[in-house]
């Protein structure tokens, strides 16, 4: 059961996330025709998870496209790196803890 709601809240963070990226690609590139908008989209499948380049156009897309606050939307777009350095430090501390 835990699986299902860890797949369900990843799959709705992507959601947010791809719809961000093609939003900012759209203001980026000032497109107005709906055919390159759907290109824009099918490449923003792929830039979204992109490292760096997905988080930094999502934000772009948040921020200026949905008017968000520009903290939430890097929480939003930063949150696996944020994880990832909390675990990094948690782990170092552990390790130099039993070194000493």
């Amino acid at each position: 059961m835990p699986f299902f709601i860890v797949l369900f809240f990843y799959i709705t963070i992507s959601i947010y996330q791809i719809s961000a990226v093609a939003d900012a690609l759209k203001l980026i590139f000032m497109v107005e025709s709906t055919f390159l908008e759907g290109i824009l989209f099918i490449i923003s499948l792929f830039l979204t998870f992109t490292p760096f380049l997905g988080p930094i156009l999502g934000i772009i897309g948040a921020t200026f496209v949905w008017e968000w606050n520009i903290l939430f939307s890097a929480l939003l777009f930063f949150w696996p790196y944020l994880i990832g350095f909390l675990f990094y430090f948690f782990i170092l501390g552990l390790i130099s803890g039993l070194i000493d």
